[in-house]
């Protein structure tokens, strides 16, 4: 998947403290408060939809900037999976389209390197997608199944056009045994780069 025009608002320090008497993932960034990534209810499917409604009344909420545009992130965790809702505040609607991604650094120091890992969709009417990617190549991210990987990673995008914003969720196995995945457990730290793409 190449991108052909982007904007990243941060590059996160993500530093996962879900042990059993600790209930929330802890993300920071430079020249900014940490947030969390409170412990919260499992999302099914069927509510993986595009539209931020009451299955994220658990989730840690905070006010971003992305690129040139004000965005809502979501997130939270249940131990299993890692969830991520972005509310992009666009204001237009771009006709040849619209997606949203979240990046995990393989630990190398390097952005965008062998290893790793992406969840990524397009804005697509709120359809439930596969999402979960890997890179091979400069700015290239492929589906972990052209790789002997599983896809454990789906999300829903779409536009609302009553908003004027563009709404995507997330939903990730932290550890998913998949050796294209960067894992996400207890204690581990993790780099983390969110933002979106418009063609």
């Amino acid at each position: 998947m190449r991108r052909h025009a982007a904007s990243v608002f941060a590059v996160l320090v993500v530093v996962l403290a879900v042990g059993a008497t600790c209930g929330a993932v802890t993300m920071a960034w430079a020249e900014s408060p940490s947030i969390s990534a409170p412990y919260g209810l499992y999302i099914p499917d069927v509510l993986l939809d595009g539209v931020v409604g009451s299955e994220w009344a658990d989730a840690g909420e905070y006010d971003v900037r992305m690129g040139e545009y004000n965005a809502r992130l979501l997130i939270k965790h249940d131990h299993v999976y890692f969830y991520v809702a972005m509310v992009i505040e666009s204001g237009r609607r771009f006709p040849a389209g619209f997606e949203a991604y979240v990046v995990f650094e393989n630990g190398d120091g390097v952005d965008y390197s062998r290893g790793d890992d992406m969840m990524s969709v397009p804005a697509w009417g709120g359809e439930l997608l596969e999402a979960d990617l890997t890179y091979r190549a400069t700015y290239d991210f492929l589906p972990d199944v052209d790789f002997d990987g599983t896809c454990d990673a789906v999300g829903a995008g779409l536009y609302d056009s009553t908003t004027r914003s563009y709404v995507f969720e997330f939903r990730r196995k932290m550890l998913s045994g998949d050796a294209c995945d960067v894992p996400l457990a207890g204690g581990s730290i993790a780099d983390v780069i969110y933002g979106w793409a418009s063609y």
